[in-house]
């Protein structure tokens, strides 16, 4: 791959024309190609869209990043990718049929039925072409938007950073949620943290529960944020109208409810403590947080199975649990689906915890979840019947 500029990354949409060089836009291309064949679609498509920067009037290169952009779950990236072909090659009846099942693949079925019309009638001899149109014209007279609450997995919007107050920022007005992962340093001050160790996500090194918040204080994170203590993330939440702030507590949690006990108080003197839930893993953990907490927090649960729902419908009411989460991971939801009837029947809403492929989306929107934990926020427009650009 050329050396003399860094591509951009893949979700930073299309770069403005470089330098109108087009043996330069020829090399990234070539690196584009390369980088697919070694199975790194990621490289691929930035060097694709660097290439795309210095010759902009190649169409065949729009159709080819928009392929990939959809491989890489990049839906309403792909959309653009696509439309950008059409618009310079409208004749051209393969770009309308892309475009179309890049439509599809953002839940705008109407779009898809505009595009794949088109596309035959420009060419009527491909059968296949009107399965796929008679079939998004179904879709479009069938389909009904999510209505439960989006949840911002980890609080992170598109490229923004992970648990991170500056991404509450970014969140489109249809997301109703953010989750965020709790951990306690080593004097007892919660912060937000996902992994163990702070070396991923930080300037630092070390275990959080090891460090003292001055020193988490003093560390940055992407773009230069310091780390986030509890209190100060939720009160960057006031005014923002989020029906759902889960707090993912992270294990280990001590066993004399100590850690929970400051969690607990930094979520009662903030602006959102009607909106925040402590979320837990097992029945002892939610039994603590019950006892520790009193009638003073919202509490839900998360890895929920087909195998241990029956038991944790039964628990609930003793811990007053009001939120069951299937899970994490596509994989696992197209599993334990059957899970979220069973809680909604019993009066509890149910979820999915943290989905990003089309199809476990698609089967949540149909069971009727209430919740949806995600990375994809900024990608489900139309999921939720919002109408978006592209």
């Amino acid at each position: 791959m050329p050396t003399d500029r860094r591509p951009p990354p893949p979700s930073a949409g299309y770069p403005a024309a470089l330098r109108g060089d087009r043996a330069e836009g020829r090399r990234w291309y070539d690196a584009a190609v390369a980088a697919e064949a070694a199975g790194d679609l990621p490289a691929a498509t930035a060097a694709l869209a660097t290439a795309i920067g210095h010759d902009p009037g190649n169409a065949s290169w729009h159709q080819r990043l928009g392929r990939w952009l959809l491989r890489t779950r990049q839906w309403r990236a792909a959309v653009a990718a696509l439309q950008r072909a059409v618009e310079l090659q409208p004749d051209r009846p393969v770009r309308h049929y892309w475009l179309g099942r890049a439509r599809e693949q953002c839940w705008d079925y109407p779009g898809a039925v505009r595009s794949y019309a088109a596309a035959i009638e420009l060419d009527p001899s491909r059968t296949s072409w009107a399965s796929r149109l008679a079939a998004a014209e179904r879709s479009a007279a069938e389909f009904r938007p999510f209505r439960g609450t989006l949840v911002a997995h980890r609080g992170r919007c598109g490229d923004h950073p992970e648990n991170a107050i500056e991404g509450l920022a970014a969140l489109p007005p249809y997301v109703g949620g953010v989750e965020v992962d709790v951990r306690l340093s080593r004097d007892g001050v919660p912060v937000l943290m996902h992994d163990r160790r702070v070396d991923r996500t930080t300037s630092g090194e070390g275990e959080v529960s090891e460090l003292r918040h001055w020193r988490l204080r003093r560390m940055k994170g992407a773009g230069g944020a310091p780390v986030p203590t509890l209190a100060a993330y939720l009160d960057a939440c006031a005014g923002r109208g989020l029906r759902q702030i889960l707090l993912d507590i992270k294990p280990p949690v001590s066993p004399d409810g100590a850690g929970l006990t400051k969690i607990v108080q930094v979520v009662r003197r903030s602006p959102v403590a009607d909106g925040c839930l402590l979320m837990l893993r097992d029945e002892p953990e939610l039994a603590l947080a019950r006892r520790v907490a009193g009638d003073r927090v919202r509490l839900g649960w998360f890895a929920t199975t087909s195998e241990n729902v029956d038991e944790r419908v039964a628990a609930a009411g003793d811990y007053r649990a009001e939120l069951l989460l299937v899970a994490p991971g596509g994989r696992r939801y197209l599993t334990h689906r059957a899970a979220v009837g069973t809680a909604r029947h019993a009066g509890l809403r149910a979820g999915a915890s943290t989905i990003n492929s089309w199809r476990a989306l698609e089967a949540a929107r149909r069971d009727g979840c209430d919740v949806i934990l995600t990375d994809l926020t900024d990608q489900l427009g139309h999921y939720v019947g919002v109408v978006c650009s592209g």
